[in-house]
Formats: C-alpha cells, sequence, structure tokens
C-alpha cells in the first residue's frame, strides 16, 4: 500500500468516526428521555404487589379515561399520572392553572389534579370494595419551586409519600380479587 492510499483509508475512518459520534451527540436526548422514562416506570412498577399500565376504564360517562399506571397496593388500588414537565414549576393545589418555566419563556398548563380525582372516581366506581387512592406524579426533569400540594409527588418523593398505601406484606384476598375482576374486565374478558 502507498502513502495516499493509507493517508486516504485513515482520513475516511476519521471522518465516519467523526459522523457516528455526531449522530450520537445528536440522538443523546432521545437516549436520555429513554432511560429517565425506564427509570419512572421501575419506581412505580416496585411500589406495589401487580400494575397495569394505559388502563382505560369506563368513566360512567358513556366515555373512559385512560389511567397511566393502576398499582396494587395492600391499602388498596393507586391511580397514578404521569407527568414530564421540565424546567421549573409552581403549582398551586386550588390553582387552575399551574405554570412551567423552561429559560426564560413560561407556559401555563391545567391543575392535574382535578382530572386525576375523576380517575379515582372512574376506578371506584369499578371495584367499590376497594380503597382507590390517587397521585400526580412528576418526573424528575421538572423542579418544583413551590411547595407539592396534596396528592402529588415527584418520582423521587412517591413512595415515601404513599408508605402508609404499603405498610403490610400482603394485599388483602378480597383487594386481589377484586383487581383480578378489574383487569379481566379492562382486557375485555369479562
Amino acid at each position: 500500500m502507498t502513502d495516499t492510499t493509507t493517508l486516504g483509508i485513515t482520513a475516511a475512518a476519521v471522518v465516519i468516526g467523526l459522523l457516528v459520534l455526531a449522530w450520537a451527540w445528536s440522538r443523546r436526548h432521545d437516549w436520555l428521555l429513554r432511560l429517565e422514562g425506564a427509570r419512572t416506570r421501575r419506581t412505580l412498577r416496585r411500589l406495589g404487589r401487580e400494575y397495569m399500565e394505559d388502563a382505560v376504564i369506563p368513566d360512567g360517562l358513556d366515555s373512559s379515561v385512560v389511567v397511566d399506571f393502576l398499582v396494587l397496593v395492600p391499602g388498596g388500588i393507586l391511580v397514578v399520572d404521569l407527568k414530564d414537565y421540565p424546567g421549573i414549576l409552581f403549582a398551586g393545589e386550588r390553582i387552575d392553572e399551574w405554570t412551567q418555566t423552561v429559560g426564560r419563556r413560561s407556559y401555563k398548563f391545567p391543575n392535574p389534579i382535578a382530572p386525576n380525582q375523576f380517575k379515582v372516581q372512574a376506578v371506584s366506581d369499578q371495584v367499590p370494595e376497594v380503597p382507590v387512592h390517587g397521585r400526580v406524579v412528576f418526573t424528575r426533569r421538572g423542579r418544583f419551586a413551590t411547595a407539592l400540594p396534596w396528592s402529588v409527588s415527584t418520582v423521587d418523593s412517591l413512595a415515601e409519600d404513599v408508605a402508609d398505601l404499603r405498610e403490610g406484606d400482603e394485599v388483602p384476598g378480597s383487594y386481589y380479587s377484586a383487581w383480578l375482576r378489574l383487569r379481566r374486565a379492562l382486557e375485555g374478558e369479562g
């Protein structure tokens, strides 16, 4: 091989390497989001004995609601709405619109507590013999500048916030039977 050929091969390898690095760098945000999503889901799944994800629940008004996570815990069923709002968050239990600040821009979004409570009621209507509790959970990408309102958690505070629902080793048999009935109904088996 001549020096020119070796130089050409080396240059091509460097260019290909730089293109691969540039592509990987451009995709880092997607990878970080996937990693964060996987960690968040793992945290939610570890809360209880069983869980359902993206459950479609009849709402009693000839429609339905989608629940991000239903988790069976010793204290009943936990209805979790997962929210991913990056930036600084300003919230209040009785404030209709919350604010998300990213850099110098701010955005309004509806208070998620009432919709979560509506989903709690929809689940409770399906399994009236089981206590149903609700929680709005924000991912790690957002930071609250205000105190967390009632029934709101971050992924990091969730296990502690619902510790009372997780007390005890066993889910009561009647709760588990109702859970199985709910799962069958949601899967269209009965």
